[in-house]
């Protein structure tokens, strides 16, 4: 390991996810114990009794990820109730909006009957299906209730929103700043994750600066016994 100096305990609510999507985490000091004796770093996870959100923490440390090189990571993964996610996050991007990879089951469409004409957009999976005709038979063969019209005086003027958005601070303290509710830019960053739960796996992933291009993704069945999991990666 390196010098203390190095190293940074991660303290923010949530992730400054590039989708949007909010992320019930905590990360906080008290869950990272650093053992010097035995050169580990231990994480705990726990779920939050007052607030539907679960606490957890991350370390963080300089790597020179331009010029390459090699890690060698051995990790113990989280267990627990559903699925337990521990991440090695490679991030090329400031720390205020760090952000991880949510891996989703890729969706079978040869399943059904081209449903996924269904999804805006139409995914690239769906490429085997003539969606325009495929919806046109499905909304002509469909029986549409009549609907009575009616016609309505609006007298009133319509409500104009406010050029801002109000928010609470997340952990509900008093909001006495301006709070940035921006969606931020994908960053490029990679990251292999171990999901242990009812079906364990590895992932890896990589993804590209302002999500130029699909992001890189693999995932592998694996049995987790509890023990500890070493890695190599290589830039």
């Amino acid at each position: 390991m390196t010098n203390d100096t190095d190293w940074k305990k991660l303290q923010q609510i949530g992730l400054k996810d590039p989708s949007g999507k909010k992320w019930s985490l905590k990360y906080q000091l008290e869950n990272i114990y650093r053992d010097n004796n035995d050169d580990t770093v231990s994480i705990k996870l726990a779920r939050d009794h007052k607030k539907e959100q679960m606490l957890t923490g991350a370390y963080l440390r300089p790597a020179s990820l331009l010029n390459g090189g090699a890690y060698h990571i051995s990790v113990k993964p989280a267990k627990g109730h559903g699925i337990a996610v521990t991440e090695i996050l490679f991030w090329d991007g400031p720390d205020t909006s760090i952000a991880t990879y949510e891996y989703e089951e890729e969706v079978d469409w040869s399943l059904t009957v081209c449903q996924c004409c269904l999804i805006e957009p139409v995914p690239e999976e769906c490429d085997y299906c003539n969606c325009s005709r495929y919806l046109l038979d499905k909304y002509e063969n469909s029986t549409l209730p009549t609907v009575p019209s009616t016609t309505i005086a609006i007298t009133s003027q319509p409500t104009i929103p406010p050029p801002y958005k109000i928010v609470n601070n997340p952990d509900d303290s008093v909001v006495s700043k301006p709070v940035d509710t921006s969606t931020p830019l994908a960053q490029k960053s990679c990251g292999i994750q171990i999901l242990n739960g009812e079906n364990s796996k590895i992932v890896t992933w990589c993804r590209f600066f302002d999500d130029t291009f699909p992001s890189l993704k693999t995932a592998v069945d694996y049995n987790i016994t509890g023990e500890f999991l070493n890695f190599k990666i290589i830039f």
